[in-house]
């Protein structure tokens, strides 16, 4: 069968939304309302009639050089096909992206296995990590560090209350006052296409959403998006009031809480930040990765 490239205008939804459902590598940043939403341009190589996928948001420099871009809030993309995916047949869709590309910052997903050297491409493992939620929330928190047991017991309080009436934009916005300056790339435009996919992904029913409050005062909240066995940790943050608190503690712990005993993962989305990383690790999670591709000079 026959690798092609399509253009978005041209890729039927249906059948693309339809191989990501059964699909061994299905993420929710594989459905095409993704794409559709987060990026200007985007297009994909399709093999056979929607056998396996490959989206690629691209951008154009100076209006002219096109190249492909991972997108904000995107954490993976890569190969989505009907049964698993070989590493020759990963390398073939890598191969036929198109040549006029000149450069490409690419995040494959977890079920693109590609570790080595490539003489065209640079590889790199980038972690990720995730808990097993199906072990039960005793099991899970008896592997939660010193440091995260004394924060929680600094915010177990009556007046504490946590709930999900929370809006979207609220979320956003507590975020981008506690992290905007850590993250001057992400634009306003951004924020605004995140805002309104969660808002579409919610109307889905893929959506959660968690605020911890003192009293009246928000302390913390989160966005996470449930869907295809994983529980994905999108985007949260302190208050200022909060950070006294150690509130994200306690917004992590009651997701993995409602959750535990249940067939899902919850998957912190990594991060290459040091002191992000180290947050996360006290939960006790594992240790995952996914493989990052860069080629070109843009």
């Amino acid at each position: 069968m026959k690798i092609r490239f399509i253009k978005y205008r041209k890729i039927d939804r249906v059948k693309w939304d339809a191989l990501i459902r059964q699909s061994p590598q299905a993420l929710f940043y594989g459905l095409s309302i993704v794409y559709d939403t987060m990026c200007k341009r985007w297009g994909a190589l399709v093999l056979g009639d929607y056998e396996a996928v490959m989206p690629l948001p691209y951008r154009r420099k100076f209006e002219m050089l096109p190249y492909i871009y991972q997108p904000y809030f995107v954490q993976q993309s890569g190969v989505f096909a009907k049964s698993e995916i070989s590493r020759e047949l990963l390398e073939k869709f890598i191969k036929r992206i198109p040549k006029r590309f000149v450069r490409v910052n690419y995040h494959l997903n977890y079920g693109n296995s590609l570790e080595g050297t490539n003489k065209d491409w640079i590889i790199t493992q980038r972690k990720s990590y995730q808990i097993d939620l199906s072990s039960g929330y005793e099991v899970i928190r008896s592997h939660y560090s010193k440091d995260c047991i004394k924060n929680l017991k600094k915010i177990d309080n009556p007046e504490i209350i946590v709930t999900d009436d929370i809006q979207i934009e609220q979320v956003i916005s507590t975020y981008k006052e506690a992290y905007g300056q850590l993250n001057e790339k992400i634009s306003d435009n951004k924020y605004e296409r995140f805002a309104l996919l969660v808002g579409l992904l919610e109307k889905l029913q893929k959506v959660e959403k968690l605020a911890i409050y003192h009293q009246q005062t928000l302390l913390a909240c989160g966005i996470f998006v449930k869907a295809f066995g994983r529980i994905h940790y999108c985007l949260g943050a302190p208050t200022k009031e909060g950070r006294a608190w150690s509130a994200t503690h306690l917004l992590i712990d009651a997701m993995i809480r409602k959750y535990a005993s249940q067939n899902f993962y919850f998957d912190f989305e990594g991060s290459e930040i040091p002191n992000v990383a180290a947050f996360y690790k006290k939960f006790g999670p594992e240790e995952n990765h996914f493989t990052m591709i860069e080629k070109g000079i843009v």
